[in-house]
């Protein structure tokens, strides 16, 4: 065989091969690129991800510590001198003692005493400076003694006209003076509860 023969045989049965190689080549790349793209775009996600709650955690950090200096602290000496409210006290004392009761715990004793304890300073009369304040008074929709009028029964009286001469009710009046009826008679004593 000639050498060009030679030649022409090999790049035909190297020509196929060679074109398939280019092919898997090709499609490798274009795969490899896809690879690449999808790593990329993860990186970047993640990333864009990171930089979102960084800003966030860092957006505004005065608001935080002037939060956190508020706070009181447990060595604060300003603790001394607030005084805690009374109820909060007793909800503590009364909340420890049941959790102590649940947990049959030695300690129920004095705590049920220190609960009570806390009870018996509420209940008693606020004071300032040793003198003790004066009790509200308020007005009550009871009727008191100086509200009942003992009405003694005219002439021409009734049960109804006496109701309506004092502003109650003639059932108030039957029900006071236990009357079996409407009827009175002169001279009768009746009770009237205004």
């Amino acid at each position: 065989m000639k050498p060009d023969q030679v030649k022409q045989r090999l790049e035909s049965t190297i020509e196929p091969q060679r074109k398939v190689f280019l092919k898997w080549r090709s499609k490798l790349k274009r795969r490899t690129f896809q690879q690449y793209l999808v790593r990329t775009s993860l990186l970047g996600v993640n990333i864009l991800i990171l930089l979102v709650i960084i800003i966030f955690v860092l957006q505004k950090p005065s608001d935080a510590v002037s939060t956190a200096s508020n706070l009181p602290s447990l060595n604060d000496s300003n603790m001394d001198s607030q005084s805690p409210n009374p109820l909060d006290q007793l909800a503590s004392a009364n909340i420890a003692l049941t959790v102590a009761q649940m947990n049959n715990l030695p300690e129920t004793t004095a705590i049920n005493n220190q609960a009570d304890s806390q009870q018996a300073e509420l209940a008693m009369a606020s004071t300032s400076d040793n003198i003790i304040t004066e009790p509200e008074v308020t007005q009550t929709n009871l009727k008191s003694k100086a509200n009942i009028i003992n009405y003694t029964v005219q002439p021409g009286d009734t049960v109804a006209s006496i109701a309506s001469k004092f502003g109650v009710t003639s059932n108030s009046i039957i029900w006071s003076n236990n009357l079996n009826s409407n009827s009175v008679i002169v001279g009768q004593s009746l009770l009237i509860h205004q």
